[in-house]
């Protein structure tokens, strides 16, 4: 009995000693990315801006779209989209790098450069409308190059703090992937004002204005 009882003692020691120990790993999370098909989560980036109260560009040229100066900020926010369906929810902050020098004699509430405030941004994908595959490939209805980066167009409702008062804003824009988590935006804002000038006076804006056009263009990274 003994001998059994020592034999398989030595046989459980030697089978233990074979055992070999694999290393455990711990599960590697997919990381999630921004594509044509699918983009959700938060996002961070800087943008350009030109503002002006004229659009008459035949009447003021370029001029009037950028009367009001040059600008650039930073932006952050949460977006969703599944391919079809996009909305997103943001904040920015901006600087008038340079406002020309008409504006400079106005009154100080005009000269504050900062601009702050909250948007939100709805939009539905057009590939699909105009029948562009799974994967991006376009019809002829649109051009394929448009396509291929185009992810959606959007309306955009917001409030915002500039020159020194509140404004309404809105707009619309369009998002484009440039590469995976990296995404671009092209916006056409309107500001509009509570108060505005009226001939021979200066309320805060320049005489007869009551809002500001801007073009912005953006550059996102997402996580």
């Amino acid at each position: 009995m003994r001998t059994i009882i020592a034999l398989l003692l030595s046989s459980s020691a030697a089978f233990a000693a074979d055992m070999t120990v694999l290393p455990v790993k711990a599960p590697v999370l997919p990381k999630a990315s921004c594509t044509l098909q699918s983009c959700t989560g938060f996002f961070i980036g800087g943008n350009i801006a030109n503002a002006g109260g004229n659009l008459d560009v035949l009447g003021t040229g370029l001029t009037g779209i950028a009367q009001n100066g040059f600008g650039i900020g930073v932006q952050a926010g949460y977006e969703f989209y599944n391919g079809q369906w996009y909305a997103a929810f943001l904040a920015d902050v901006d600087y008038d790098a340079s406002l020309n020098a008409g504006l400079n004699a106005l009154p100080v509430a005009f000269r504050d450069r900062l601009t702050y405030g909250v948007k939100a941004r709805l939009g539905y994908s057009l590939a699909q409308a105009f029948g562009a595959g799974v994967q991006g490939t376009a019809t002829p209805t649109l051009p394929q190059q448009f396509l291929s980066s185009l992810m959606t167009p959007y309306a955009v409702i917001g409030e915002e703090w500039r020159h020194g008062q509140p404004s309404l804003v809105s707009g619309a824009g369009a998002e484009f992937l440039l590469a995976t988590n990296v995404t671009a935006t092209a916006e056409y804002l309107r500001y509009t004002y509570g108060q505005g000038g009226t001939s021979g006076t200066v309320a805060g804006l320049p005489t007869q204005q009551t809002g500001e056009n801007e073009f912005r263009l953006s550059l996102n990274r997402h996580f």
